[in-house]
């Protein structure tokens, strides 16, 4: 056994002899003096007292042994052994009995409180304060400075013994001190109350699952007990309301045992639950469906897996952008678990319905084939999404580029040939003599720049046809085949307009495939256009350009649109033409 573990059991087994020592007192002084046991003379009302009190150490002994609730499952068990000492205020005991009776009865619910504000985790500035009142109230005023100066048969009470802490003889101070204590009692359990509830509030939703049962029947409790210390004060009920007081909180004790037990049969159904869905896992559902799967194991059909997007140029996980199954940026709906593997987030699980701490890591392992294949497709296809708006982005600068360029040298480089070859024109025709060298030297001039300016224009068409870009795909391709030097057979279906950047790169798909002034012109040139629903279609025939077709389907397969080889020279161009 190792020794963290039988230092535990050690302890464990240290409080459970404690609480049974001081139980059999408890129960000797109940059943053998007939001294007003837990509220009651009878037999019952001292069963109901030491089976709460027994109950309640055992519990604490039980949750001692977990690390999670160990310091809670210390402070349930010391509240079981102080409940069990309020017996010990008996005439008939010894006297540090007596003693110990009188100092410890009432910090019990103290002890509760403790132990319910520490199941959820360390304790905030205002709720040490709380508890050091409540603590110095009940130990230090009702307990330890009323006990310097109680003398019991100055009190009345001749058959108890001798209080072996007497300092001071002083009634009226033993009097004053319990009557603050008594007024002061609904202050500090109205605060611990008001401490359980707001920790309860901002507990995770799992938390609240686990510990609602367990809390709100402490509440109850000290609820009750805020009325008896109201009750002590006005005086109004009758004395035999003590037996029904002390056997509803005794009562609620048993309850508060059983409140207790509720994570561990949590934690059965839990297992249960995602016993199923090792059986539907190990099928390894289609991508998307494992999140359905899990929502249906944990009956919350909201449940979805969100990834985070791995940073591929550091090749690490952020948590700054989520991705869902398909790829596709992701915002939560409602909570977000993480889903980890050792230290590594592998995904988040996004549901309505509580979850329990222990549930996402038997997720990630039952099902860390699927989440592993899930995963790496949510990534896979948000990398070819990202990859795509980088396509289209580079795809319209260009386009933005070549219609800068053609509109430069339309508005500058075309006007001032224009008129240049307008000049010489002129020129020309001033000159009186059409043979003489000058006239021949102005005919060479006009003739160049004539070419050049037909040269020009080829560049600026095939920039960016100005046709595009006023009146659509339809007519670039008609100015495309008119102008061609190889004739070709066009045939258009096209009953409007679609995106620019869908025209674009239909219109220069085409003329990559079909220009001729570089390549030797091919027989049978055809363009066939149509579009059918949301798909824009082409069909080229006569291509000399089959070997080449990185540079269309760069263009075309940045819109998700694709380019097939139908046979030698021919080719059909699909593109999604959605608004």
């Amino acid at each position: 056994m190792p020794v963290a573990v039988g230092r535990i059991r050690l302890r464990q087994a240290l409080v459970l002899l404690t609480g049974a020592a001081v139980g059999a007192e408890s129960a000797h002084l109940a059943f053998q003096t007939n001294w007003y046991a837990f509220g009651g003379t009878s037999w019952w009302s001292a069963l109901l007292g030491l089976s709460a009190g027994a109950a309640v150490v055992a519990t604490g002994v039980v949750e001692l042994g977990s690390q999670r609730n160990r310091t809670a499952g210390a402070l349930l068990a010391a509240a079981g052994i102080t409940w069990m000492v309020t017996v010990w205020d008996d005439p008939a005991a010894p006297a540090w009995i007596f003693l110990a009776g009188r100092m410890l009865g009432t910090v019990w619910p103290v002890l509760v409180a403790h132990s319910l504000v520490r199941r959820f985790g360390g304790l905030s500035r205002g709720e040490r304060a709380t508890l050091a009142l409540a603590y110095a109230i009940t130990v230090g005023v009702d307990g330890l400075a009323e006990a310097l100066v109680f003398n019991p048969a100055t009190n009345g009470c001749a058959d108890c013994p001798a209080n072996p802490l007497l300092l001071v003889d002083a009634p009226g101070a033993a009097a004053g001190l319990q009557q603050a204590a008594t007024l002061a009692g609904p202050i500090w359990t109205v605060l611990l109350i008001a401490a359980l509830a707001i920790r309860l509030v901002r507990s995770t939703s799992a938390g609240r699952r686990l510990e609602l049962p367990i809390t709100a029947v402490g509440m109850t409790l000290l609820a009750l007990v805020a009325a008896g210390y109201v009750r002590a004060v006005a005086r109004r009920l009758p004395e035999t309301d003590d037996a029904a007081l002390w056997a509803a909180e005794a009562g609620l004790l048993l309850m508060l045992c059983l409140a207790a037990g509720w994570p561990a049969i949590a934690l059965t159904r839990t297992r249960h639950r995602l016993a199923h869905l090792v059986v539907q896992a190990s099928a390894v559902p289609p991508i998307g469906g494992l999140g359905r799967v899990i929502g249906t194991v944990l009956q919350d059909p909201t449940a979805r897996l969100l990834y985070p997007q791995r940073d591929t140029t550091q090749g690490d996980m952020t948590e700054r952008e989520l991705i869902d199954p398909d790829g596709g940026r992701a915002e939560p709906h409602a909570e977000l678990t993480p889903i980890t593997r050792g230290s590594d987030i592998v995904a988040y699980l996004d549901h309505r319905s509580p979850l329990l701490d222990h549930d996402t890591a038997l997720i990630a392992q039952v099902a860390r084939l699927s989440l592993d294949n899930e995963r790496l497709h949510a990534e896979r296809i948000a990398r070819l999404h990202e990859l795509r708006a980088s396509r289209v982005r580079i795809v319209d600068e260009a386009d933005r580029e070549r219609r800068r360029l053609e509109r430069d040298l339309h508005d500058g480089a075309q006007q001032r040939l224009v008129s240049l070859a307008l000049g010489l024109r002129l020129a020309d025709v001033a000159d009186e003599r059409p043979d003489s060298p000058a006239a021949t030297v102005l005919a060479e001039a006009e003739a160049e720049v004539a070419a050049a300016l037909t040269a020009l224009r080829a560049i600026a068409r095939g920039l960016y046809p100005r046709e595009l870009a006023d009146e659509g795909l339809a007519a670039a391709l008609e100015t495309f085949a008119e102008s061609d030097p190889t004739p070709v057979d066009l045939e258009l279906d096209l009953p409007a307009r679609v995106r620019s950047d869908v025209e674009s790169a239909a219109y220069f798909a085409v003329a990559h495939f079909l220009a001729t002034p570089v390549y030797e012109p091919g027989s049978g040139r055809a363009i066939r256009a149509w579009q059918e629903g949301e798909q824009l279609y082409l069909y080229l025939a006569g291509s000399m350009r089959i070997d080449d077709v990185t540079p269309a389907e760069d263009r075309v397969g940045a819109l998700g649109g694709a380019v097939q080889l139908i046979d030698t020279g021919s080719i059909r161009i699909e593109l999604p033409c959605a608004s």
